[in-house]
């Protein structure tokens, strides 16, 4: 007995990976999370200065956010769903390994726990630490 089709969940009918929607959707991302980087632009231009700090709180708070939800709206459930996954693998493949040495965790042990010591002692013995 064969399966029904399934129902897509584009709501259109069309393969995620088909169309305009996709790319224009991952544009629209890198876009959003690339506006922090006109800060400096702002910041030497000749505007006042409630404007200079208004347009770069913007720039660095607002518009990512902004710009990643109109970019799952324009790519829809599927096509974000197809992002997410893409970001995944590329992250699981330079992410940090499955199994480290003795080595590697007693270092990364010693990393996390020396600043929490320190930062315990400091105000007793604060006088005989440097800085």
């Amino acid at each position: 007995m064969a399966e029904p089709p399934r129902a897509s969940t584009t709501g259109s009918g069309e393969d995620p990976r088909a169309g305009w929607r996709f790319p224009v959707g991952v544009t629209i991302f890198v876009v959003g999370f690339a506006a922090p980087s006109a800060i400096p632009l702002v910041t030497s231009s000749d505007l006042p200065a409630g404007w200079k700090t208004a347009i770069a709180g913007a720039l660095a708070v607002g518009v990512p956010e902004i710009m990643m939800v109109a970019a799952a709206a324009v790519m829809g459930k599927a096509g974000f769903a197809r992002l997410k996954s893409q970001f995944g693998r590329f992250l699981k493949k330079y992410g940090p390994p499955e199994q480290v040495s003795r080595g590697r965790y007693r270092v990364g042990l010693g990393m996390f726990t020396l600043p929490l010591v320190l930062a315990w002692l400091a105000p007793y013995l604060g006088h005989h630490l440097p800085g």
